[in-house]
This record gives structure tokens, sequence and C-alpha cells, in this order.
């Protein structure tokens, strides 16, 4: 079976990733209460494999590496975030070949100290205009 590896060229550009984040279904995840935050999946069909692997590969490619949970001395993961407008967003896995679930939470103030050149993260995200056409995402 040929993988689909090989046609993975480029993830999302921002304002795609801002199309595809309005066009699939967040669900909130019940199982921690004490961290409030959503999901997506691929095997939702919300979205094109494509397009789910592309935002899996935007977050891998320019999210900011953060240790959680943040407060004990010795992490148990470190992932991936990537800021857009007023939220944060990681996959489980930065090879979009193996990762199926994509989460988001609000940005917190302690957030913005991770930006990858030491200053504050800017609120909000800049996102360029983007605009549907036809089924394909396009940013503008």
């Amino acid at each position: 079976m040929k993988r689909w590896r090989e046609d993975l060229t480029t993830p999302l550009t921002l304002g795609e990733a801002t199309l595809f984040i309005g066009s699939v279904e967040w669900r909130s995840a019940n199982t921690m209460p004490h961290i409030p935050h959503w999901y997506t999946m691929s095997t939702w069909k919300t979205a094109t494999v494509e397009q789910f692997r592309g935002f899996v590969l935007l977050i891998a490619q320019q999210g900011v590496m953060i240790p959680w949970p943040k407060s004990p001395a010795k992490p148990r993961s470190n992932a991936h975030y990537l800021f857009i407008d007023d939220w944060k967003y990681w996959a489980l896995d930065d090879d979009p070949m193996v990762t199926i679930l994509v989460n988001r939470a609000a940005i917190e103030p302690e957030d913005r100290r991770y930006h990858p050149d030491g200053t504050p993260l800017p609120v909000p995200h800049p996102v360029p205009e983007v605009r549907p056409t036809g089924t394909a995402l396009t940013a503008q």
C-alpha cells in the first residue's frame, strides 16, 4: 500500500489554517474538566485528510515547543503549540501520518512567554484575510 507521505509537500498557510479551524467540528474534552480544551479528529471527515495533515505539519513546523504540564520540574511531555488568534493548537504527535487528533485551548497569560524570540506574543495573532474558493482552502 502506497503511503500518503510522498504527497505531503507543504503545511497549510496561516490563512488556510484559519479556514480549516472554522470548518471542522471541535468537541469539549470532557475527560479533563480541570484543563478546559477542545479537540478535532481526522476520522470525523469534517475536512480532507490532506487539510488535517497540513494543519498538523504547520503546528509541527511553526509551533513553539512548550513542556506539559508547566508546573512540575519534570514535564511529562513537550509539544509544539501554534498560536492563532486567542487559541493555541497542538497535536499529540508531530508526524501527520501518525496523529489523528488536534487539541485547542484558550491562550493563557503565561503562554505569552514562549514566543521563539523571547518577546511577548501578540494578541490577537495576525492572520491574513481568507476566503474559500470552491472546495479547496485558499488564502488571499
